[in-house]
């Protein structure tokens, strides 16, 4: 009886030793994951692209299923105008966290880019449901409504992500370019304005006569 008590004692023992050896591995990893993040943003903010590449593809490597190492991954590729890779991985931020608008805004922004419109409005409609007045979503809506010659809507969406965040890039590009087309010039973006937003937003409203050959076939 005491030498069955023993054994149960030391296998207790030996299954708390393992546990206390694993959670500071445990531990380590996520800590590394985080310090890969980290640096990730920072050289994406610097506008190094190919030093946070890697940093957020080590990331990933420790958590694979990690939402914010798969959009940030995307991030790099859309700057990098590598819209496959972008879609691919902006897709897998969302299927691992389905109400990342943000995350789904940026997809519906790279299929636009693509000439991908249904595909844009497609991704932008479940995000709307829960948040009728998310700004990204709304311009991104507005850029795709906008490429469809639907004007009156666009419009609508833009002005609606202006109220909501002023300083909206994408949302003012398209309000510019509307005013354009309208043959309002004086209420378009002036010139030395447009210049401080990223050509990635503007491009938005310029549609792609012919997909780039990566994206033809996307479902």
């Amino acid at each position: 009886m005491t030498s069955a008590r023993a054994i149960r004692l030391l296998v207790s023992f030996l299954a708390a030793s393992t546990m206390l050896v694993a959670l500071p591995g445990c531990g380590g990893s996520h800590s590394r994951y985080q310090s890969y993040m980290e640096r990730g943003k920072q050289y994406l903010a610097s506008g190094n692209l190919a030093k946070a590449s890697i940093e957020f593809r080590n990331a990933l490597q420790i958590e694979p299923k990690s939402g914010d190492a798969y959009y940030f991954n995307g991030q790099v590729a859309e700057r990098r105008g590598e819209l496959r890779e972008a879609i691919d991985s902006y897709q897998a931020a969302v299927d691992v966290q389905p109400k990342d608008n943000r995350a789904r805004a940026s997809l519906a922004k790279v299929f636009v880019l693509a000439g991908l419109t249904q595909q844009a409005l497609q991704m932008i409609s479940p995000g709307l449901l829960d948040h009728p007045n998310d700004p990204d979503l709304l311009a991104a809506r507005a850029a795709a409504r906008h490429q469809l010659k639907d004007d009156a809507e666009a419009r609508e969406d833009a002005e609606r992500a202006v109220q909501v965040a002023p300083t909206n890039e994408n949302a003012i590009a398209v309000l510019s370019a509307l005013a354009l087309r309208a043959g309002d010039a004086p209420r378009a973006m002036p010139k030395r304005t447009a210049l401080r937003w990223r050509s990635r937003s503007l491009a938005l409203l310029a549609p792609r006569a012919r997909r780039p050959r990566a994206l033809r076939h996307h479902p």
